[in-house]
């Protein structure tokens, strides 16, 4: 058997993660704070103990309620920075990470060259302070409007030189 420690310290990648469903408790709560949100719970320890998923739905859930706290491009550059720190503490080198820009345009109104710079800007600040790298995939939302899903296509093949890899689905 392989000694944990072992296991730490390989670099690792991780090819399937959300970002908006990755945000450790104590950010959701930072953002939550600065953006006046308000949460089903105001500790690190009760938004844990929430973060604990038990199905799919809850997943989502959770998924919107952190995505309804992101509301500015510093925001999002910032989520993206403590995802690469998380995963720097976890020796993941890269993470193919799904992004989910419509919902984010919807529920806060930043545009999406607003937020891929944002993203950017998070990208390459863990690439050289770091060493860790990340390439997004920009996903559909099922069940949302055409219109909507085409516009999410155009934006991943138009950024395809900033970061974005591939177009996801995403949703129920």
């Amino acid at each position: 058997m392989v000694p944990i420690e072992v296991c730490r310290a390989m670099p690792k990648v991780e090819l399937h993660v959300h970002l908006e469903g990755s945000v450790r408790p104590e950010t959701v709560l930072r953002l939550a704070e600065r953006n006046g949100v308000t949460l089903p719970a105001d500790t690190v320890e009760g938004l844990a103990e929430w973060f604990t998923f038990r199905d799919f739905p809850h997943f989502v859930e959770i998924y919107v309620a952190v995505s309804n706290c992101i509301r500015s491009a510093e925001d999002i550059e910032f989520i993206g920075r403590e995802f690469l720190v998380g995963q720097a503490e976890q020796n993941i080198l890269w993470s193919e990470v799904t992004y989910t820009a419509t919902t984010i345009k919807r529920m806060s109104g930043v545009p999406w060259d607003e937020q891929i710079d944002a993203l950017n800007r998070a990208m390459a600040w863990g690439k050289k302070e770091l060493g860790v790298g990340m390439g997004l995939i920009v996903d559909v939302v099922r069940g949302r409007p055409l219109e909507e899903a085409i516009q999410t296509a155009e934006w991943a093949v138009g950024a395809r030189d900033m970061g974005v890899v591939a177009l996801g689905l995403a949703g129920n």
